[in-house]
């Protein structure tokens, strides 16, 4: 039976594959610095879902729409997505372009994620401490990933597994579970403070719904 750190390893290497057949970071290079980042650039990998980051300097939609079009036309992806989280702002999303591609490749559906943003995301103390965890605390963070995946909503991030684990030293499914509703509770809370909070006007009280 494959270990979860070959199963990681495994589904790295048919990323690589899907890279180099779809030729997107070639063609994203047209358009600004480009460089691979989520779980492929952590080496945790489990699902057939990629990040891409490209700086785009002036937060130039006119780069994204020409970028997404370039993809459109040449032809290699059968589902394109395009969000503008500039202009329409959403909690648990950074402020970029996104631009979703999907694909079936060798028998499995493919999704890349590239976001567009005018700021390095480049330097992150945290990530880089990730990058450097010891085997054990990765397959930590692996098997609860598959958990999440397999027991959990989609909307516990990845990020939040590597802080449960790095930061709160997580290790057993029992306790991430714990660890969640902890956070959930804590997060109803700041809710209900937020709408005690006097506000001045109607659009005021409609953001701290």
């Amino acid at each position: 039976m494959q270990s979860i750190l070959q199963e990681s390893k495994s589904i790295k290497q048919q990323a690589d594959d899907f890279l180099k057949d779809s030729g997107v970071l070639l063609t994203l290079q047209n358009f600004g610095k480009v460089r691979l980042a989520g779980s492929y650039d952590l080496d945790l990998m489990l699902t057939p879902d990629i990040d891409i980051y490209v700086n785009n300097p002036r937060d130039d939609k006119n780069v994204v729409i020409k970028a997404l079009n370039t993809f459109i036309q040449q032809g290699y992806f059968n589902g394109y997505l395009f969000y503008d989280f500039i202009r329409f702002h959403k909690k648990g999303f950074p402020d970029g372009y996104y631009i979703g591609l999907k694909t079936p490749f060798r028998d499995t559906r493919w999704k890349i994620d590239v976001w567009f943003f005018s700021k390095s995301h480049d330097a992150n103390p945290f990530i880089d401490k990730i990058k450097q965890l010891p085997e054990d605390i990765k397959i930590t963070i692996l098997k609860l990933k598959k958990f999440r995946d397999e027991k959990l909503s989609d909307r516990v991030s990845s990020y939040c597994i590597y802080e449960a684990v790095i930061k709160n030293n997580i290790k057993t499914e029992q306790e991430f579970n714990n660890y969640l509703k902890l956070e959930q509770t804590s997060e109803k809370a700041l809710k209900e403070i937020d709408k005690s909070v006097e506000v001045k006007d109607v659009d005021e009280f409609i953001k701290n719904l």
